[in-house]
């Protein structure tokens, strides 16, 4: 499942994809990722309560934004991506990320919501930073790019050999993550 965090309402847009939506709600700009909706729909079964995910008549679920500060939260997707199913890449733009606190990475459907995406086992995540985690464990502190307002951030999923890439547009190739 694709996976995106944060705990920073005021640090984040997140865009990506074919969709945009917005909303007049005082929060809903703070964090979003849109995708194209005939693919992609946030699961509101997986999502933290710090995240709402917005729907309108021709996109449902295809947008969420942070609703919270200083807490961190996920939301899944209803995309899966089974074992030995092939490469699968996508893009996430960033709108608005200042300090580059939030996360993007894959994450089993057992993975928590409660925290960020690499925050338990079932899951691999980036901070914009350059902190690669897992299992709450920082892998690497010097991973790929920092990426901060207007990255495009490129994410490869390889089933078939157990890969997560992850780079921004302009290096779409990426730095390997290890198996997973």
């Amino acid at each position: 499942n694709l996976s995106i965090s944060s705990n920073d309402e005021n640090d984040h847009d997140i865009s990506g994809g074919e969709v945009s939506t917005t909303s007049s709600e005082p929060w809903a700009n703070a964090l979003q990722l849109s995708l194209n909706s005939s693919k992609f729909h946030f699961d509101s079964t997986k999502c933290a309560d710090s995240i709402a995910i917005v729907s309108s008549a021709s996109s449902p679920g295809v947008t969420a934004n942070q609703r919270a500060t200083k807490v961190w939260g996920t939301v899944l997707s209803t995309a899966c991506f089974p074992p030995k199913s092939g490469i699968h890449r996508w893009a996430i733009k960033l709108e608005k990320c200042e300090r580059g606190h939030v996360f993007v990475g894959v994450a089993t459907s057992s993975a928590s919501t409660k925290t960020y995406v690499g925050g338990d086992k079932h899951g691999w995540g980036l901070i914009g930073t350059q902190a690669l985690w897992h299992d709450r464990n920082k892998i690497r502190s010097d991973y790929g790019s920092i990426f901060r307002s207007g990255a495009t951030i490129v994410m490869t999923l390889d089933t078939n050999v157990g890969t997560l890439r992850f780079g921004l547009w302009k290096e779409a190739a990426g730095a390997e993550s290890g198996p997973l």
